[in-house]
Parts: C-alpha cells; sequence; structure tokens
C-alpha cells in the first residue's frame, strides 16, 4: 500500500501540471500461458489520456485459441481488461524512441470459469511517424491470480470434459505491437 501511494505521488503532479491529449490503439502480437513455446495469438485495443509523459490506458486484449492449452486458457481464449499506468522516457519528438514502462492491473474473463484478476508490467518502445500517428512495440508480463475451482461436465465424451484448475500464479509473456493515432 504504502509504494502504491508513493508511486501515485510523483505521477499525480505530472498528471495535473501537463495538458492532455487522447489516442487509441489497435494491437495485435502473440501472448502464452506460461510455457514461452506454446504461443497464442492476441489481439485488441487500447483508450488512452496523455498527460505529458505519463499515461492513462484503459485496455482490453484477447487471447485467442483454438484448442484447449490447459490452465485456464480454454477453446475459447480469454479476455484481458484492465487499466494501466505508462510513462515514456526522453525524445518526444517525431522520428524520436521514446522508451516505455507501464503497470496496471485488471480482471481475465474465462468462459465458464470464474473471473480472475492479473497484474502487468512491461517495457517498450513508442515511434512517433507522423504529427498523429505512431507504432509501439512492448513487451509484458501478465500475472494471472487463478483461483482454485474445477469444472464437471456431462455426458461423457462431450466438448466439455471434466478439469481442474488448481490455484496459481499464471504468467502470460507478450509482445504487442500496436498502431496509435493520436486524437
Amino acid at each position: 500500500m504504502l509504494g502504491c501511494l508513493a508511486f501515485f505521488s510523483l505521477i499525480v503532479p505530472t498528471v495535473l501540471a501537463a495538458q492532455s491529449a487522447g489516442s487509441l490503439r489497435l494491437q495485435g502480437g502473440m501472448a502464452n500461458a506460461d510455457d514461452p513455446l506454446d504461443v497464442t495469438v492476441a489481439w485488441g485495443g487500447a483508450a488512452a489520456l496523455h498527460f505529458g509523459r505519463v499515461a492513462l490506458l484503459v485496455s482490453g486484449l484477447h487471447q485467442n485459441r483454438k484448442t484447449d492449452s490447459g490452465g485456464g486458457l480454454r477453446t475459447n481464449g480469454r479476455n484481458l481488461w484492465g487499466m494501466a499506468v505508462e510513462y515514456s522516457g526522453a525524445g518526444h519528438g517525431l522520428y524520436q524512441r521514446q522508451a516505455l514502462a507501464q503497470f496496471g492491473a485488471g480482471g481475465v474473463a474465462r468462459g465458464p470459469y470464474r473471473t480472475a484478476w492479473y497484474l502487468t508490467g512491461g517495457v517498450g518502445l513508442r515511434y512517433p511517424v507522423a504529427q498523429q500517428v505512431a507504432f509501439v512495440g512492448r513487451v509484458n508480463d501478465y500475472a494471472i491470480f487463478l483461483p482454485d475451482e474445477s469444472r464437471h461436465c456431462t455426458p461423457a465424451g462431450s466438448q466439455n470434459c471434466t478439469d481442474a484448475v488448481v490455484k496459481q500464479v499464471q504468467h502470460n509473456y507478450a509482445f504487442i505491437v500496436s498502431f496509435e493515432l493520436v486524437l
């Protein structure tokens, strides 16, 4: 709690002193559930409000899956909905790379399973190619806190199988590329 208070005490003065601008992002890339070799397609979008070097983001990311990979990522995939704070480093001109750091939290909608929550953190680069267009690439770790649960399905042989998800922290490493339109 004290760490959160210290983090926001550094961010709030920057936000209040800066002029704001909005942006929309279309995101696509890959994510995985614990196993770096078991890659799934990820896509989504985000809306951001920029205050100088700090941005507040609301995002949605769908982690797609066509087969059952276990561990809470089932045949229909799952959706990660959340909010994040993004801080950009030096280089705010056109054609200048900007280093990014992102921290956030949210919920994971997982079809027939209970909703879980997650914390995320990552680093990336933002590269403005026009006054209102930029490309953003980032690597994030979505630490999902899966609850203890099981699901029993009948009749036997149906698509819904008996399985269990053990309470655990599941790391989902993601590489996401975004097209950003500054409003």
